[in-house]
């Protein structure tokens, strides 16, 4: 199922320069000062230490009008040893900066997933994973605009997502699912599509030429399907008001041109439902195809087996 989004609920797209976020200051790490922070998780205490890092960086911007590629230099700026601010988990920061008026702050992936990273005073945060696929649409989306605005500007479509880096103020590089990793490119001369890729759970869907056809909420699993089967009733019901009898197969609803979009599949397992009917065309059955015990249910001469 596709529906239009309209660009208006996407608020952070904004003319920028590109950014380059650097590369690691190495550090030695010595353990946390006791007392500055109070405690919670190693995600908390992380964006606690970054923010420190970027307040300091403001501070070192205002006094020497300009950011500093150096860890050390903030040290000034710290109630606390430089060296004792790193993440809990992951270890040091990466670190950038420079006269560009850009700095760059980010905790690194290592025994768990990076908590985050900050860019010129932005704070960008993982995700809840109860958020996780409205980020990601909502990325599909912002991506899609700013695709719209390349065209505009060059009469193409970029082919990767560093092109669109002037259209967010935010680095591109942070611009991905936050399950699923980076996003696909295709495009050519008057197409292009933006897609979640396929990882540890199925894509999120895709935007293509401005259109987003997203995978149903898996939390509504149920009722897509119920859904599906009922509409097959209902053609089922009008084939036979024509007919007499009900079809043979499925596919004679769209041959007949009462339903031409028969072939609706089980948002779970992507199957075709599972029809049968009498030599006499007479009574008919639908079932869910999810092979597992139970499944979405059945339909049986037009009685649904869930009411």
């Amino acid at each position: 199922m596709t529906r239009l989004i309209s660009i208006l609920l996407i608020p952070f797209i904004v003319f920028t320069a590109c950014v380059d976020t650097g590369q690691s200051v190495t550090q030695p790490v010595t353990g946390h000062s006791s007392g500055w922070h109070d405690g919670g998780s190693a995600e908390e205490i992380c964006h606690e230490y970054m923010e420190l890092l970027g307040n300091a960086q403001t501070m070192h911007y205002g006094k020497y009008n300009e950011y500093t590629d150096n860890i050390e230099d903030l040290q000034e700026f710290l109630q606390i040893p430089v060296e004792s601010i790193y993440c809990p988990v992951n270890g040091e920061y990466l670190f950038s900066g420079d006269i560009s008026e850009e700095y760059y702050i980010e905790c690194p992936s290592g025994a768990e997933m990076s908590h985050g990273h900050i860019w010129n005073g932005y704070t960008s945060w993982p995700p809840d994973p109860s958020e996780h696929t409205e980020i990601c649409h909502g990325q599909l989306v912002s991506l899609g605009v700013a695709q719209s605005m390349y065209y505009g500007m060059y009469n193409e479509y970029a082919d990767n997502i560093e092109d669109l880096q002037q259209f967010f103020s935010i680095p591109v590089d942070s611009i991905h699912c936050p399950v699923n990793g980076e996003y696909t490119f295709s495009v050519d001369d008057e197409n292009y599509c933006i897609a979640c890729p396929s990882n540890v759970i199925p894509s999120h869907g895709y935007i293509q030429n401005g259109v987003v056809s997203w995978p149903p909420d898996p939390s509504n699993y149920l009722e897509y399907c119920q859904s599906n089967m009922m509409s097959l009733l209902t053609a089922c019901s009008m084939y036979y008001g024509i007919y007499n009898r009900f079809p043979e197969k499925l596919c004679e609803l769209g041959i007949s041109g009462v339903m031409d979009n028969w072939d609706l599949e089980c948002p779970a397992c992507c199957l075709l439902y599972i029809y049968e009917t009498d030599i006499s065309g007479q009574t008919f059955t639908i079932h869910c195809p999810l092979p597992t015990d139970p499944n979405h249910g059945s339909i049986v001469d037009g009685i649904p087996s869930w009411e």
